[in-house]
């Protein structure tokens, strides 16, 4: 599993700035999950579980600007 720790460990790195596609299944889409992918500011395509995300959590992919398409898994 990837953790929020993880996601935001490579966001510190050079790389978060030209990274367009994550996807991380074993990573939840939860509200602290959204704040790091808020990191790579151009992110097109997004991959994770879905397990705990609710309404309020996808109603902040809006604060992607970027964002084309989103892959969930349950």
């Amino acid at each position: 599993p990837v953790s929020v720790a993880d996601l935001n460990k490579l966001a510190a790195t050079p790389s978060a700035g030209t990274l367009t596609k994550l996807t991380f299944w074993g990573c939840d889409l939860d509200p602290k999950a959204v704040d790091a992918f808020k990191k790579f500011p151009k992110l097109t395509h997004l991959g994770a579980w879905g397990r705990q995300t609710d309404d309020a959590t996808l109603g902040r992919l809006k604060e992607f600007p970027g964002l084309a398409a989103v892959a969930l898994r349950a």
